[in-house]
């Protein structure tokens, strides 16, 4: 269930990528405006790319993982990754910043992140306890 100040993925038009983004207004169940966590742009909520052939973005994010490792989704298996994990060791996370699979990362907003894979060289995504995110790398 969506709410006014909760999170959700939308189509960023101004950073050119599917991020998460803070839900500003609806409309009954209708996502109406958000805002985006990263460059903070205001915008209509856009729940797929530009040119996306389907309608669902959890079957658009299925399809693209096809035959890539599946990233776990639950709090168990995010408690198991991250329970050898030294914090002193954790890197800052900074949309300038390259990061590898398997780094563990500590972002402002949501906390400690494992990176499951790099995307390409601009998007990484990473599982924190409330979800996988996709980020932005190497950017600046």
């Amino acid at each position: 269930m969506h709410q006014v100040g909760k999170n959700i993925d939308s189509w960023c038009s101004k950073c050119n990528l599917m991020l998460a983004h803070t839900i500003e207004a609806m409309d009954k169940s209708v996502v109406k405006k958000v805002h985006c966590n990263t460059c903070k742009a205001v915008h209509v909520h856009r729940p797929n790319p530009p040119n996306s052939k389907t309608k669902d973005p959890a079957a658009a994010k299925s399809t693209k993982a096809a035959g890539k490792v599946k990233a776990p989704r639950s709090a168990g298996e995010y408690a198991k990754l991250m329970e050898n994990v030294d914090e002193r060791k954790t890197r800052e996370y900074s949309f300038k910043g390259i990061y590898d699979q398997g780094d563990v990362i500590n972002h402002g907003k949501f906390g400690l992140g494992y990176v499951m894979a790099q995307k390409d060289s601009s998007k990484i995504e990473v599982l924190f306890s409330e979800g996988l995110k996709l980020l932005v790398q190497g950017r600046g």
